[in-house]
């Protein structure tokens, strides 16, 4: 489970390239299925793909992040991190 801002979080679950994401933020959890592609996580939301990759907290785009280190990003500006 990875943390953002104000109550958000990414919980990720699942292997062998085949995972189920939930992303609660202020509207309330969502779930999407996804795959590994190459070294991200791929997923459709909203009719438009998105990944997940690797990131520290700066590479986030977030402020509140920015002194993580171990954190996942779908694009600037919305990214989760561990403690």
């Amino acid at each position: 489970k990875w943390h953002g801002p104000e109550g958000t979080f990414l919980l990720l679950v699942g292997d062998n390239g085949k995972y189920q994401v939930t992303i609660q933020n202020l509207d309330g959890p969502r779930t999407f299925q996804a795959y590994t592609a190459g070294n991200q996580i791929e997923f459709e939301r909203n009719d438009i793909r998105e990944s997940l990759h690797a990131t520290n907290g700066a590479e986030t785009g977030m402020k509140w992040l920015s002194e993580k280190s171990d954190c996942l990003t779908i694009r600037a500006g919305e990214g989760y991190c561990r403690d």
